[in-house]
Parts: structure tokens; sequence; C-alpha cells
């Protein structure tokens, strides 16, 4: 799509930028330590204060890095999921700002007059897909569709407050905290390929993931395959917090 395609130029361009920018770094490494030798046995002290604005320069640039990686990610799954909300689907996290370590619960109420079924997914701080899809070996296919279903005009809490046996229980956010967003798409039809395309989205490019399971959602409805199918979505902006 042409998302796809803008997003990978941006980042085409940003990385050409950096390996411009660190060959005649690395093609003159002997020539710069030379002179590096030479002036700090000279001026130790702005020898020592150079070598700390460097680390932090370093550090800055891979933290830019991580967030511009997230931020594109982010952008596209606004773009892709974040505007299509026919059926009022309405989802809240708790709390707001999730803490690592403590219990974190994802409330999701279908509004519309159908019963569906809701795929939910995570781009974390660092633009990795995080599918909320539970293994096979807590819940089999038949179980893993009904853990799926929500009914019409029904809220549903992930993980069920007190239930140990829930897949998900215990949920909580992890390290490295900051920014990360939650993508939830209700259908009213259950599609096996469209939770196969979450379960292996962790092995993926992000951004090809979210493209995909977009162009799937739209050829079930488009081509007729599916010419029942409905479906929403929406896409929430969070901040996780350290403990």
């Amino acid at each position: 799509g042409i998302a796809a395609i803008y997003f990978f130029w941006q980042e085409s361009i940003i990385l050409g930028v950096l390996v411009i920018a660190i060959i005649p770094i690395w093609l003159l490494r002997k020539k710069i330590f030379e002179l590096m030798h030479k002036f700090c046995e000279t001026k130790i002290w702005s020898c020592t204060i150079g070598a700390v604005i460097i680390a932090i320069l370093f550090v800055t640039s891979i933290v830019f890095l991580i967030d511009h990686v997230m931020e594109n990610e982010s952008k596209l799954a606004h773009r892709l999921f974040g505007n299509r909300n026919s059926a009022n689907l309405e989802v809240k996290i708790q709390p707001t700002s999730p803490i690592v370590g403590e219990q974190m619960y994802l409330h999701f109420t279908n509004h519309s007059e159908n019963d569906g079924y809701w795929l939910a997914f995570n781009i974390n701080r660092e633009g990795t897909i995080e599918p909320y899809i539970p293994p096979n070996n807590k819940l089999g296919p038949d179980e893993r569709q009904m853990y799926f279903q929500i009914s019409a005009g029904k809220e549903l809490i992930i993980p069920q407050p007190g239930v140990s046996e829930d897949p998900f229980f215990g949920l909580s956010p992890r390290q490295p905290t900051g920014k990360e967003l939650l993508v939830v798409i209700l259908v009213n039809e259950w599609h096996s390929e469209l939770v196969n395309e979450l379960l292996f989205a962790p092995e993926k490019k992000p951004s090809d993931v979210l493209q995909t399971l977009h162009d799937k959602l739209t050829k079930l409805l488009s081509e007729g395959e599916s010419p029942s199918l409905q479906w929403s979505s929406v896409a929430i902006d969070y901040q996780t917090i350290p403990k």
C-alpha cells in the first residue's frame, strides 16, 4: 500500500544518512585515534570532557532511532486502524499508565448490535508488535475462538479479574517503558488467518504486519470472500511507567 511505501522510503533515507556519516569515520579511524591519543596526552581534562560528550551524543542517537521507529509504526497503525469505528467499539486501559510488574487490564465494550470477535496487539517503545493471543498450550482452537468472542452490548475485561486460569492472568507491561500503542479490532466473523497473521507478527517487520493485516481485512470485504464481514478498530496511545 501507499502507506507502507512511504514509511519504507522514509526509513531508507534515514538509514542512508547514517551510513554516509559512519563510512568516513570508519575509513579514517586509525588517523582519528592517533590524533585523539596525541591530544589526550597533553590535555587530559579536555579529552575527558570530549569523551563524555561523545558518549552522551551516542546514547541520544540510539534513543532517537528507537523513538523514530516507534513513531513510524505508530503513525502507520493510526492511519490504518485509528479512524474506523462504525461499531462504536470502546477500549480502555486500566490503569491508564500501567506500571511494570503490576497487573493491568484491557476493557473492550461492543456497543454494536452484533456479536463479534476481538483481536488486539501492542506496539511497544521499540516498535515491536506484541499480539494478545493465548498460546496453543493454554487454549485449543475451539477454546481460543470462544475466548475472543464478545457479545453485542457487553463489556469484556482481559484478563478476567480474579481468574488465575485466564491465559493473560498477571498481564503487565515490560521494559523498556515509554510511549506504546494498543490496537483493537472487532470483527463480526471469525477468521483464523487473521489470528495467524498476528500470531507470527513478532517474527516479521512490524510495518509489513500492519499493512498485511489491513489488506486481509479489506480483501475479505471487497472481493466478496466474506461479503457480510464488518470490522471496526481503535488505536490508543498510552504510557508505561517503570516500577
